[in-house]
């Protein structure tokens, strides 16, 4: 390992370029050397590079039946619903709710965010859109209000309905955390699921005799 060395010390050019069938290659090496999915690392990869984060499809549908369980299987190859109902359920799943805020935000604080996000969807989907690198290549940068108005109108649910909705409802989460000990909302929910899943481990673990656990080692 050579965190310093020089481009000429590790061969190469200055002028080096990677096309897009090396990068693929080099984003596929990199996954294998992280041990985690090529969806992850590109969803991880395009938030630090344009702050547009889209929840992967196996991720999300990892994260329900983590939070849901058997309540999840009705999505599988069908949108899912977020209700608040469940949302809150998700929030204590992931170990994301925290009384203090000084690590994550309280019960009440994630529930007004979950209401003030689904009233204004429409709008976040369409800036969601139009922050992706690729929308000035289709439509124009400035949308006419019309447009905007229009597309408003398509989300006039009372529950987080698609993995982009709630891609947009984990940014939100993510910009209001006090403590930014987590780089993306990707980070955040894999924190939270390492939580949750070390306290089951420890709540299953048998509790040994007093007089066992207080014996030192031989």
């Amino acid at each position: 390992e050579q965190p310093n060395a020089s481009w000429a010390k590790l061969g190469l050019a200055q002028d080096a370029f990677v096309n897009l069938r090396h990068f693929k290659r080099l984003m596929a090496s990199v996954a294998m050397i992280l041990r985690v999915g090529m969806p992850l690392l590109v969803a991880e990869f395009a938030w630090q590079c344009s702050k547009v984060f889209q929840l992967p499809y196996e991720y999300g549908n990892y994260i329900l039946n983590a939070a849901l369980g058997e309540e999840a299987r009705e999505f599988r190859g069908a949108v899912p619903e977020v209700s608040s109902s469940r949302f809150s359920r998700l929030l204590w799943a992931l170990d994301f709710v925290d009384s203090h805020e000084k690590a994550g935000l309280c019960a009440t604080t994630y529930m007004a965010l979950y209401g003030t996000t689904v009233r204004q969807m429409g709008q976040l989907v369409c800036d969601l859109r139009d922050r992706r690198p690729h929308s000035r290549l289709w439509r124009k940068a400035d949308t006419p209000r019309s447009d905007r108005g229009r597309e408003q109108d398509r989300f006039r649910e009372t529950v987080i309905q698609g993995f982009t909705e709630m891609s947009v409802m984990l940014v939100v989460m993510f910009e209001r955390q006090p403590l930014r000990t987590v780089f993306s909302p990707l980070h955040m929910c894999a924190a939270g699921l390492a939580r949750a899943r070390a306290r089951k481990s420890a709540s299953l673990a048998p509790e040994l005799p007093v007089s066992q656990a207080s014996r030192p080692p031989s």
